[in-house]
């Protein structure tokens, strides 16, 4: 197989596990516990990508099926990876990009900000670089062109993760140690 066909399926690989993951994080309440505090943030910047209850990304190792499979093949150079890290990470960009008819592939930040909508349904649009996953799966919501496009406010809806910009100066600490403790602590059990 030439190494640049099995570089792309490779990355598809990845992306559909991490897509699977995030399902998973989604519809399992121990999981979506911990994933509720990426969820509460209520202003969206590339940062959000890594701003994570440190137990999800154990959920994430599944993605390293595919990677491992990839990294034994010489043809599988580090940039790809970077690229693919760095295309994950720009939807939670705050910026109401939509890629144009590329946005019916790729993950936009337009497509992105929907999943991440502080009212409605979150198991929608749970793609990482590509939306192919949600189309297949009947859970793709495509933003509105134009003036159809609306701001959408992101966060949790009632607050049930304490979130930092409801606290000032010294606060600020003990809001993340009760994130961090927020899982492991409520008495929650509802997944969104």
């Amino acid at each position: 197989m030439p190494g640049w066909c099995f570089l792309g399926l490779a990355v598809l690989g990845i992306d559909a596990v991490d897509w699977l993951t995030h399902l998973g994080n989604h519809r399992i309440t121990a999981l979506w516990r911990l994933h509720a505090v990426h969820h509460s943030q209520e202003e969206l910047s590339i940062l959000t990508t890594f701003r994570a209850h440190p137990l999800v990304h154990v959920s994430f190792l599944f993605s390293a099926i595919p990677i491992l499979a990839v990294e034994s093949n010489t043809a599988a150079p580090a940039a790809v990876f970077t690229v693919y890290a760095c295309l994950g990470a720009l939807p939670h960009a705050n910026v109401r990009w939509t890629y144009g008819r590329a946005g019916r592939i790729l993950v936009s930040p337009a497509y992105h900000r929907i999943h991440h909508s502080a009212t409605g349904r979150l198991d929608i649009n749970l793609g990482t670089v590509f939306s192919i996953w949600d189309a297949l799966s009947r859970r793709a919501v495509f933003p509105g062109r134009g003036a159809d496009r609306t701001v959408i406010e992101t966060g949790l809806a009632g607050r049930p993760v304490p979130v930092e910009q409801s606290t000032r100066g010294l606060r600020l600490g003990r809001t993340m140690v009760s994130q961090l403790a927020e899982p492991f602590t409520s008495t929650r059990t509802e997944t969104p």
